[in-house]
């Protein structure tokens, strides 16, 4: 009984501040590929809209809405735009090996440096019994803004359905909501 246990259990649980790290800074093997659908305010106005669709971590299409500006493509280390919602392709410039994951990389571990206040619950979304994890990017006691990203995580799955990313600075709030959609069998554009 006591082996059984041990075998199926892990060795120590994951806290809640581990779990956060986790969702917001997945390593290269976990990335699967999704469709996030986004909304961007100021002080509940000045709405953006924005897709963003990736297939890992190199092969990226960001669909500008509102307001209507260029779309954007990495693929093959390459960056190309479209003024025409796709149709064609124009390539930018090309992108130095791993110059996407390391800006990535970097902001993000400046972000979790400064972790705290990260708080687990249940909730229900969409009907959807779901793990949130939340916490605050940025927790200098001086710092003139403060950072909070909450995740929404379908509990049978551990796919994030749902993320806010809330940044409070005086006299502004800005909200991104991020809407998720797993995708195995995304297409993108491959211009060449």
């Amino acid at each position: 009984m006591a082996l059984f246990f041990g075998i199926t259990q892990p060795a120590f649980a994951e806290t809640c501040r581990d779990h956060f790290i986790r969702i917001f800074a997945p390593d290269e093997k976990s990335q699967r590929s999704f469709r996030t659908y986004n909304t961007a305010t100021i002080n509940g106005k000045n709405e953006q809209k924005f897709n963003v669709f990736s297939i890992g971590k190199d092969h990226i299409l960001t669909q500008a809405l509102v307001p209507v500006a260029p779309w954007s493509l990495v693929y093959n280390k390459q960056m190309f735009i479209s003024n025409d919602k796709g149709n064609s392709w124009t390539k930018i410039r090309d992108l130095p090996e791993n110059e996407i994951n390391e800006t990535t990389i970097a902001t993000k571990t400046a972000a979790l440096a400064k972790i705290g206040n990260e708080i687990c619950a249940t909730e229900i979304h969409d009907g959807k019994e779901t793990v949130t994890i939340q916490a605050d990017l940025d927790t200098t006691p001086d710092a003139p803004f403060k950072t909070t990203v909450k995740f929404w995580i379908e509990k049978d799955t551990d796919n994030i359905l749902k993320s806010t990313t809330n940044t409070i600075m005086p006299g502004t709030n800005h909200l991104v909501t991020q809407i998720f959609e797993s995708a195995p069998d995304l297409v993108l554009p491959t211009p060449e």
